[in-house]
């Protein structure tokens, strides 16, 4: 999602970009934020260790605050192998993770009293996309489990057509 550069957003449009993966999320050294704002909005969360600080504590910035977007480049990011994110995808964490941020995001706005429909309509897709996909993705990582339900369908689909051709 391009902006023109040197662009103040308002309020709420980055945070659905945020929660739809449509952009690019800095890392908190590519931040400069006003003491006032981080104060005003409780600063990082507790909760949130390892993965999902930075995005948790910008939610909280853009829900309640406009946000300049610059066209620099500001520093260099080195992604590692070791890296929070690439660690809790191998563990089959990530999107239990993900799931708990965007419950989180819906907490935070009801607890603000936060009303976009903008948002809420962007985070109701997520939950819905994500909760479906993950649980494609723990079934085909899961030993011999689609070899399973493809026996349990031919198997069911065979008594279906002997069904049929007694009937007949």
């Amino acid at each position: 999602e391009g902006f023109p550069r040197e662009t103040l957003v308002k309020p709420p449009h980055l945070v659905c970009l945020f929660l739809a993966n449509r952009m690019v999320i800095p890392s908190p050294s590519g931040i400069l934020v006003r003491k006032t704002a981080s104060d005003a909005v409780g600063g990082f969360e507790d909760v949130f260790r390892g993965i999902y600080e930075d995005k948790v504590f910008y939610v909280k910035l853009a829900l309640e605050h406009p946000v300049f977007v610059s066209g620099r480049c500001w520093y260099k990011y080195r992604r590692h192998p070791d890296s929070a994110l690439v660690v809790a995808a191998d563990q089959g964490r990530y999107f239990k993770l993900w799931l708990e941020f965007l419950a989180w995001v819906g907490r935070y706005m009801r607890e603000r009293g936060v009303e976009s429909p903008e948002v809420r309509r962007v985070l109701d897709e997520q939950v819905a996309r994500d909760s479906k996909f993950r649980w494609t993705v723990a079934l085909g990582r899961l030993p011999g489990v689609m070899g399973l339900v493809k026996w349990v369908a031919m198997r069911l689909s065979r008594k279906l057509v002997s069904h049929r051709v007694q009937a007949a």
